[in-house]
């Protein structure tokens, strides 16, 4: 009797990890501000040694700092790496409410307006 061997399943990564090692693959292509390997990229965002093979594994996640030191140091769209926008990277001429305007429009559509009655009522005064 043979034995038989499953291979395992790639494991489902949340969007933003998923969206973060494409950027991440992306930044070494171009050698975007002279990051030319991966361990360059997790040094630049604050990823220790090793830290991204279990995120691959779907067994961590990226975190917040990580994410927001990707956003700012190579300029990219937050919305795009939570897969809202199309566009990887943001325009340089928009200002930084402008562009928080867009990430909270985002989520309300994507997931509906939440009860925030303080926030909308700041907006009908304005």
């Amino acid at each position: 009797m043979e034995r038989v061997t499953k291979k395992k399943a790639t494991p489902k990564l949340f969007i933003a990890d998923q969206r973060m090692l494409e950027l991440m693959k992306h930044i070494v292509s171009v050698n975007l501000k002279d990051v030319t390997t991966q361990q360059d990229f997790c040094e630049a965002i604050g990823i220790l040694k090793g830290g991204i093979a279990p995120i691959r594994k779907g067994e961590r996640h990226f975190t917040t700092a990580q994410i927001l030191n990707a956003c700012r140091y190579f300029n990219v769209d937050v919305n795009w790496l939570f897969g809202f926008t199309e566009n990887m990277f943001r325009s340089q001429d928009k200002t930084a409410l402008e562009l928080l305007k867009e990430a909270v429009i985002a989520v309300d559509t994507a997931y509906g307006p939440k009860t925030n009655t303080n926030a909308r009522a700041y907006n009908k005064k304005k």
